[in-house]
């Protein structure tokens, strides 16, 4: 289907064929764009989401060491109970315990 070089059927091919594939290259390349913007709007929302979250999660924070400013040892549960110094052992690990309360000794002086 070869038209010979230069008449109106070889000018017209050519035509098609720049109109085929730069249109091809168009497409391919505004739905590329479009897709990647799609993308941004939803990274965009999920953003805006994550720090609403953010938020309610200080606010909850916030208010829970208020909470735990407010209420009293007897009434914590569990109940921390220290049963000497913070590291009278030595080793760096405290010495508070669960269950009943029990004096709590002082740092001498």
């Amino acid at each position: 289907m070869a038209a010979a070089p230069g008449s109106a059927k070889a000018t017209a091919l050519n035509n098609e064929v720049a109109t085929v594939f730069k249109g091809t290259t168009l497409r391919s390349m505004l739905l590329n764009a479009y897709g990647w913007w799609q993308m941004g709007q939803i990274a965009l929302i999920s953003s805006v989401i994550a720090f609403i979250f953010a938020g309610i999660t200080l606010l909850l924070s916030g208010l829970g060491l208020w909470h735990f400013r407010k209420v009293p040892v007897d009434e914590e549960i569990p109940r921390l109970v220290t049963t000497g110094f913070a590291s009278s052992a030595g080793n760096g690990k405290s010495d508070i315990k669960v269950g009943s309360r029990a004096p709590v000794a002082t740092v001498p002086s």
